[in-house]
C-alpha cells in the first residue's frame, strides 16, 4: 500500500499561504472575474496573490490550483480560459502537488509552483505580463471575497465573551454544587454526631476525635472499649472481694 499524501485542492491553497505570507501579500481563495452576470462569461481564479508593498510593487498574481493529471489535461486544453482573469494579472501560476504537471507543457505565460511537504518551490518562474487596470467588476469580486473571508471585530469579540460568559457560568454552576455537597455532608456529620462543626473551639478537639476513631477503626475501638469495661467490672468485683475479707478479718 502507498503511502503517498492525497493532495487536495485546500492543501495546495494552504502550502501556497506560507509562500504568499501576511503582511506582504493578501491571498484569496475562488475570486470571480466580476459580480452578478456583466461579464456574460462567469471565470473564476482558484487563488489570487495580491501584493501589498509599494515597495516590491502593487500586483495580482494569479493561480490556477491542480490536484491530478486529468485535471491538469483538461486546464492545458483550453488555455483560453485563463484569459479572463490572467489580463489583470502580472503573473500567472499553475500550482500542483510535485509530479502532476509536465514543466515542459506549461505555457510560456504560465509559472509552475510545486507543493510538497516541505513547502513550496517555483519549478519554473511566470514571467512579467503587462495587466489591464483593475475595473469595478473585479475589484468588486475580490473586496466581496474579502468580506465574505473576514469576521467583523465586534462579531468575534461578542462570540469571544459569550465564550467567558459561558465558562464562568459553568464554573459558578460546579462551585456551587460542590459547595452543596459539603454543606449536606456536614448537615448529615452534625446529625450523627451531635457535635457543631462551626464551633471553632471545638475544631481542634473534634479533628483529633475524628482521626482517632478513623485510625483505630470502629470495630477496633467497640472491641477495646468491651476488653476495658470487662477489665473494669473484674477490678471491681476483686475490690469488692477485699474490702469483704476486711470487714470480716476486723473485729
Amino acid at each position: 500500500m502507498s503511502n503517498q499524501k492525497i493532495w487536495r485542492e485546500a492543501d495546495v491553497f494552504a502550502a501556497l499561504s506560507k509562500r504568499f505570507t501576511d503582511p506582504a501579500y493578501a491571498l484569496l481563495s475562488q475570486v470571480r472575474n466580476g459580480t452578478g452576470f456583466a461579464r456574460g462569461r462567469d471565470r473564476t481564479a482558484d487563488a489570487i496573490a495580491i501584493s501589498v508593498y509599494p515597495s516590491r510593487g502593487l500586483f495580482l498574481t494569479g493561480i490556477e490550483i491542480k490536484t491530478s493529471v486529468s485535471d491538469w489535461n483538461r486546464e492545458i486544453a483550453k488555455p483560453e480560459k485563463s484569459v479572463a482573469i490572467q489580463k489583470y494579472c502580472r503573473h500567472w501560476y499553475i500550482a500542483a502537488p510535485k509530479g502532476i504537471v509536465d514543466v515542459s507543457a506549461v505555457p510560456p505565460t504560465w509559472g509552475l509552483l510545486e507543493c510538497n511537504d516541505r513547502g513550496v518551490r517555483a519549478t519554473k518562474n511566470a514571467p512579467i505580463l503587462e495587466p489591464q487596470p483593475i475595473d469595478m467588476l473585479l475589484l468588486c469580486s475580490i473586496l466581496r471575497n474579502v468580506a465574505r473571508a473576514t469576521v467583523p471585530k465586534s462579531q468575534v469579540q461578542h462570540a469571544t465573551n459569550e465564550q467567558v460568559e459561558a465558562l464562568i457560568a459553568s464554573r459558578v454552576k460546579s462551585i456551587e454544587y460542590a459547595y452543596k455537597t459539603i454543606r449536606d455532608n456536614v448537615a448529615a456529620f452534625e446529625k450523627a454526631s451531635g457535635v457543631k462543626v462551626d464551633n471553632v473551639w471545638d475544631s481542634g478537639r473534634i479533628g483529633k476525635a475524628v482521626k482517632f476513631v478513623k485510625d483505630c477503626g470502629i470495630e477496633n475501638l467497640e472491641s477495646r472499649l468491651r476488653g476495658l469495661h470487662d477489665t473494669a467490672k473484674q477490678i471491681a468485683k476483686a475490690i469488692k472481694q477485699k474490702l469483704e475479707a476486711a470487714q470480716e478479718a476486723t473485729p
